[in-house]
């Protein structure tokens, strides 16, 4: 039996599905693409049902072979869909002092309750953590569901992000879920170094176009969400004052000057491109405020890794601002190498991962710093050193 794993991408505008075969994962088995300039249900329900189809047809019948599916979907298009990260924890009593299956679907129960909700979707739910309590004195915390474990009762640390019901994203997530089953729904920026059993805190910054997403996870789960949208416009307003430029060249020649800085400051006469590099610095110390206070809200010294646009640069930065966090520029070869969009790289480990774990393991978290209460983490990390994974 043949297994595969069929992504849809979500960003402005477009869908894009690509299929991949666990028996060649990094290579792409079947790929369609769907563009509009206005949103349509229809359209887009009638461009799932005919690509359904020809993935069945392609990969034959469904008794000999499995599929599964996943979405990814653009931090930009959420943010213009103004999605919102919620975090919240319910607690249990628990009968006869044990977690059992019961106790399990009270808890799956009260999940479902958050999507009874017909003004909000729920786009993702992840329950992030367990805590067990015997007494006061006595807690015990799980990355896992701790079933049959003994306790007087269990808290459950949950996040979930959502969008309004009469947005777009809502709609479309109607509309695949009318169609098909979705076995891990993420965010684009949630897709950097997922690790396999990666019980420690990481901060995920990702930049992109006209946003700077923020993604603080526990074991490649999110329990912090948080965006800064660069308003493009009025830095190439400012910039215009100096240098013509055109939002279609912003990009291309932004990316230009930073990597040619240290020899334009070397040459005289470039007052007007060291006078675009001066706007470019004020709007960096910006970010870098606004990055330190998100980080340093949380209280806890994760490692931080960044992606995208101007990554090496802003990692430079960073380290600077926040010397007790270790700073890693996400350089994915891998990806590169099989010629792969990083987040579909990443998302095919995740996938692979979830399909090998045929039971739960449950490590007890002895030292893991809780959303309000302060408990020491087991590694702090102190170098400030950018390194490349």
């Amino acid at each position: 039996m043949k297994k595969y794993l069929a992504n849809i991408f979500l960003k402005n505008n477009s869908l894009k599905i690509q299929v991949f075969s666990d028996k060649s994962i990094y290579s792409i088995f079947f790929e369609d693409e769907f563009n509009y300039s206005s949103f349509n249900n229809q359209n887009i329900n009638h461009f799932l049902n005919n690509t359904i189809k020809k993935i069945n047809k392609n990969i034959g019948s469904l008794k000999r072979n499995k599929i599964s599916y996943s979405l990814v979907i653009d931090d930009n298009y959420a943010f213009k869909n103004n999605i919102i990260f919620n975090r919240v924890v319910n607690n249990f009593e628990l009968e006869n002092q044990v977690v059992n299956e019961k106790i399990k679907k009270i808890i799956d129960n009260n999940e479902s309750n958050y999507k009874k909700d017909k003004n909000v979707k729920i786009v993702s739910f992840n329950n992030y953590l367990y805590t067990l309590e015997e007494d006061l004195e006595n807690v015990k915390e799980y990355a896992e569901f701790p079933l049959n474990k003994k306790g007087n009762k269990i808290n459950v640390y949950s996040s979930f992000l959502s969008v309004s019901s009469d947005s777009e994203l809502a709609s479309i997530l109607e509309i695949i879920e009318k169609n098909i089953q979705i076995k891990f729904i993420k965010l684009r920026s949630e897709l950097i170094n997922i690790n396999e059993n990666n019980n420690e805190y990481k901060w995920l910054i990702h930049t992109e176009n006209n946003l700077v997403s923020y993604v603080c996870t526990f074991n490649n789960k999110i329990i912090e969400y948080k965006c800064i949208e660069i308003k493009k416009d009025l830095i190439i307003k400012k910039i215009n004052k100096f240098i013509d430029i055109s939002e279609d060249e912003f990009d291309l020649k932004i990316n230009a000057l930073i990597k040619n800085y240290h020899f334009i400051k070397k040459i005289p006469n470039l007052e007007k491109e060291n006078a675009v590099i001066n706007v470019l610095k004020a709007v960096l110390n910006i970010i870098l405020i606004k990055s330190s206070e998100i980080i340093n809200n949380e209280k806890n010294n994760a490692k931080i890794i960044i992606s995208g646009q101007y990554k090496e640069i802003f990692a430079k930065k960073i380290s600077e601002e926040l010397k007790n966090h270790q700073v890693f520029v996400s350089n994915n070869i891998e990806s590169e190498l099989m010629n792969l969009e990083e987040y579909i790289f990443e998302m095919l480990k995740l996938s692979n991962n979830f399909d090998k774990k045929d039971e739960n393991i449950y490590n007890t978290l002895n030292n893991i710093s809780i959303y309000n209460k302060k408990i020491k983490i087991a590694k702090n990390l102190y170098s400030p050193n950018i390194k490349a994974l």
